[in-house]
């Protein structure tokens, strides 16, 4: 726990009522600590900076970038401080966005006070927390495509040239006499 007892956990949301209701949230559990208010990613940033917090709560839509943005900046920079996304979208791309960006959980805002805070003590403990609510939404959405691969250069010179015309005996040649030579 950084900088003192308890969580500290920072809030960042851009609609002043909101962070405010998370603010009086956790200001009633005692342990967890509040960091502070950000309304940007910008402020957000700075405020991670200086103060160190454990857990930092994203809203996904923020005045000068996206909660995605804000996560993938602190997990890189701050690797030891957890983020997770609280947000109104629910959006299976979403989720599986913020958890690719470095989230360690997934809350919607409509969820009840309680996921929120086994999210925050889930996060400060190494952990990930998603609701039965986000499980649910992930196992009905539709299978993203794998991800691009990049290929080697021995890789792309034999596609080039099968792409060529070459048979692949042909192709694969010159990577056979690579690995005979290395021999």
């Amino acid at each position: 726990m950084a900088g003192g007892s308890g969580i500290g956990v920072l809030v960042v949301d851009d609609h002043a009522v909101v962070g405010q209701a998370f603010a009086a949230l956790l200001r009633d559990e005692p342990d967890i600590r509040l960091i502070g208010l950000a309304t940007s990613v910008e402020v957000a940033l700075i405020r991670v900076s200086q103060d160190r917090p454990d857990v930092v709560l994203l809203d996904q839509r923020l005045s000068d970038g996206t909660g995605l943005d804000a996560a993938r900046e602190i997990r890189e920079r701050w690797p030891a401080t957890q983020c997770i996304m609280v947000t109104a979208v629910k959006d299976p791309d979403l989720v599986s966005a913020a958890l690719d960006a470095g989230c360690s959980s997934f809350v919607p805002k409509d969820s009840d006070a309680s996921e929120l805070l086994r999210a925050v003590r889930a996060a400060a403990g190494g952990d990930s927390y998603l609701s039965g609510e986000v499980l649910n939404l992930l196992s009905h959405a539709t299978p993203r495509p794998p991800a691009p691969f990049e290929l080697s250069r021995r890789e792309r010179q034999v596609l080039q040239l099968t792409a060529d015309g070459a048979q692949y005996a042909e192709a694969c040649a010159p990577l056979l006499a690579q690995l005979q030579a290395a021999d």
